[in-house]
C-alpha cells in the first residue's frame, strides 16, 4: 500500500526547511522591513501633519484676529468719515443759511426803503386822488 520512505521523508522536510528559511530571507524579511518603515514614515508625516495642523490653526486664529482688528478700524475710519462729512455738510449748512439770512434782511430792507418811498409818493399825490376820486364819484 503506502510506503513511507524515511529517507525521502527526510529531505523534503529539509527542503522544507530551506524554503522556509529561503521565503523568509528572500520574500518575508524585505516585505516586513518595507512594511514597518512604511508605518514608521505614515506615522512620522501624521506627527508632521498635526504639527502643521496646529500651525494652520494658529495661523487661522491670527487671520480672524487681523480680519476683526481691520474690521474695527475701518469701521473707526468710517464713523470718523462720517463724521468730518457731517460737521462739513452742517457748517455748509450754517454758512448758506447765514447768507439766506443776510439776503433777507437785506431784501427787507429795500422793501422798507421802497415802502417808505411809495408812502411819501402817495402822501404827495394824495390831492391829486382826492379831486380825482370827487370827480369820479360826481359822474356817477
Amino acid at each position: 500500500m503506502l510506503e513511507i520512505d524515511p529517507k525521502l521523508l527526510g529531505i523534503t522536510v529539509v527542503v522544507f526547511l530551506v524554503m522556509i528559511y529561503l521565503l523568509n530571507v528572500i520574500l518575508y524579511k524585505p516585505i516586513l522591513s518595507f512594511v514597518d518603515n512604511r508605518n514608521e514614515s505614515i506615522a512620522n508625516e501624521e506627527k508632521e501633519l498635526s504639527k502643521y495642523g496646529n500651525d494652520t490653526k494658529k495661523y487661522e486664529e491670527e487671520c480672524a484676529a487681523i480680519l476683526a482688528s481691520a474690521r474695527d478700524e475701518v469701521s473707526k475710519l468710517k464713523a470718523a468719515a462720517i463724521q468730518s462729512a457731517n460737521e462739513l455738510s452742517k457748517s455748509k449748512i450754517d454758512a448758506e443759511r447765514a447768507r439766506l439770512e443776510a439776503d433777507y434782511k437785506e431784501f427787507e430792507a429795500s422793501l422798507k426803503t421802497e415802502q417808505e418811498a411809495l408812502k411819501v409818493a402817495l402822501s404827495d399825490n394824495l390831492p391829486i386822488i382826492k379831486t380825482e376820486i370827487k370827480s369820479v364819484l360826481s359822474k356817477l
